[in-house]
C-alpha cells in the first residue's frame, strides 16, 4: 500500500508552503537542494519541516493539502504545535451585525 504525505514547509521570508508528496524524503530534500528554479520554495530557503501526516489515499492527501493552503498562517502554526484549541479559536466565523 503507497503512503501519501501531506507536509508544511517553513520558509526563510516566514511564509509556509504546502505540499503532497508519495516520498517525502525524496521531496524534502528536493526543496532543501533547490531542484526547480520555478518552485515557490526555490528562492524561500533554507527550509525547515513545520508537520506532516500520512494518508493511504491520495485523494484524501489532496484534499487535505487543499484545505490548508486555505487556512491563515496563524492557523497553520497551529497546526504544526498541535494547538487544537487554537485551532478551533481561528477557524471560528466572525459575524459583524
Amino acid at each position: 500500500m503507497k503512503n501519501y504525505h501531506v507536509y508544511m514547509l517553513a520558509c526563510a521570508d516566514d511564509t509556509i508552503y504546502i505540499g503532497v508528496t508519495g516520498n517525502i524524503e525524496r521531496r524534502l530534500a528536493e526543496h532543501t537542494i533547490g531542484v526547480d528554479p520555478a518552485c515557490y520554495t526555490f528562492q524561500r530557503r533554507p527550509l525547515s519541516l513545520l508537520w506532516s501526516t500520512t494518508y493511504y489515499n491520495v485523494v484524501e492527501a489532496i484534499e487535505c493539502e487543499k484545505k490548508l493552503k486555505r487556512w491563515s498562517h496563524g492557523k497553520k502554526m497551529a497546526l504544526a504545535l498541535g494547538n487544537w484549541d487554537e485551532i478551533k479559536r481561528l477557524g471560528r466565523k466572525k459575524w459583524k451585525m
